[in-house]
């Protein structure tokens, strides 16, 4: 639907545009709008114009034909005589939906919620994206009801019916909380649980009360929040924290968010407090950087889960960027991680989606690799002719090749 006001020609017309990913015109077509009096009370000046306010709207409906499954984007533009003088675009994904396998590796960690879509779109988005493990915030806010307790609640369940396994991310503390760390330098996660647990452990036991049979990992701060690397002894304070969730979760397991560029702290002749480790890097590691690093992290008595961040979209044009992230998907699992996790999809910048809920031009790349080797086993290489590179991966009965050229 196109809908538009504003204008002053009495025949406004609208050039329509289907593109593809790699931005050829699929189909165009120009349309004159359907005009009708406005019903309005936005005030207008009418010293606006020299003919007075215009009080029209118009709109047409398009329905083009989509070649088959992809990325496209759909684009309308007006024009006055021969000057632009509005542009929109609208990205759209076309999938065939397609079960993800079981225990897959790849995640998505939603720091805000996926708040650009109501649970229910969420949930149905999330379950054909090719992902078996979502980080999802349960920690609810002050003024929690029963309603909104209820809705986290159905989500994790409709999840786990799905088969898709959910973490819990404890990254965003209630107000009221926060409001006990005054003239403390907020830190992040490291921060929120450096006190005794007597001031934090209040605010976190309804969540525990409520989910701690439906979820068993739980991650202190987001995929990118690192602060424990500065805390001063953070095993001890793990140890604390994991035997205060344990009180009603018995046995739950723990992790945070670390830099590759760190080294783990000693724990001494202890096993680790933390079960997982969400390993991160700034800038994002390349694929033979994150190859070397999960090869030498090997001995770690810790699941590891690796953080993949997708290049920058101002800085990187689509197709690099599509490239690294399937050929980092690609060595997360050759080498070995236990999880791999997108840590923001719905970020116009770094996301695989947009902020407002439509699909980004990394969604099917994503979609793609995470389908095809999403519990899969490393086969190894075969000899192509004319030598192109590739690497095989193995699923039950059935094995996917992903190949490229330089």
């Amino acid at each position: 639907l196109c809908r538009a006001s504003g204008f002053m020609r009495t025949d406004p017309r609208v050039t329509l545009r289907l593109i593809d990913a790699l931005g050829n015109d699929l189909c165009r077509e120009e349309r004159q709008l359907e005009v009708e009096t406005a019903e309005t009370n936005v005030a207008v000046s009418l010293e606006t114009f020299a003919e007075g306010a215009s009080g029209l709207v118009g709109e047409t409906r398009w329905r083009p034909e989509l070649p088959g499954p992809g990325f496209y984007y759909v684009e309308a533009a007006m024009q006055d005589e021969s000057t632009l003088t509005y542009q929109r675009r609208l990205s759209l994904a076309l999938i065939d939906t397609q079960d993800v396998a079981p225990h897959s590796e790849f995640g998505w960690t939603l720091p805000n919620r996926g708040d650009a879509l109501p649970p229910v779109l969420l949930g149905q988005l999330i379950r054909q994206v090719g992902i078996g493990r979502v980080k999802y915030p349960l920690w609810f806010g002050d003024e929690r009801t029963e309603q909104e307790v209820e809705r986290v609640v159905g989500f994790v369940e409709r999840l786990s019916t799905a088969g898709i396994e959910l973490i819990g991310l404890l990254d965003k503390p209630p107000q009221a909380l926060r409001s006990k760390y005054a003239g403390v330098e907020w830190r992040g996660a490291a921060a929120v649980f450096a006190p005794d647990p007597k001031v934090w452990y209040p605010f976190l036991e309804p969540v525990m009360t409520r989910l701690a049979t439906r979820v068993r990992w739980w991650q202190l701060g987001n995929d990118l929040d690192t602060s424990f690397v500065t805390s001063v002894d953070p095993a001890a304070k793990l140890k604390e924290v994991k035997a205060e969730l344990d009180r009603i979760g018995q046995d739950v397991n723990v992790g945070i968010a670390w830099p590759w560029l760190h080294e783990l702290p000693p724990t001494g002749k202890q096993p680790p407090p933390w079960r997982f480790l969400a390993f991160s890097a700034e800038p994002v590691l390349t694929a033979e950087e994150l190859a070397t690093y999960l090869d030498a992290s090997k001995g770690v008595s810790a699941s590891r889960w690796v953080v993949l961040e997708p290049l920058s979209i101002t800085d990187y044009s689509a197709d690099v960027r599509a490239t690294d992230l399937v050929f980092r998907m690609m060595a997360a699992k050759m080498h070995g991680a236990d999880a791999i996790f997108c840590p923001d999809p719905f970020n116009d910048e770094r996301g695989l989606m947009n902020r407002d809920g439509t699909p980004g031009e990394l969604l099917m790349p994503w979609r793609v690799a995470s389908l095809a080797l999403g519990g899969a086993n490393h086969l190894g290489s075969i000899d192509l002719p004319n030598g192109s590179p590739n690497q095989v991966f193995g699923k039950g009965q059935e094995a996917v090749m992903i190949v490229w050229a330089w």
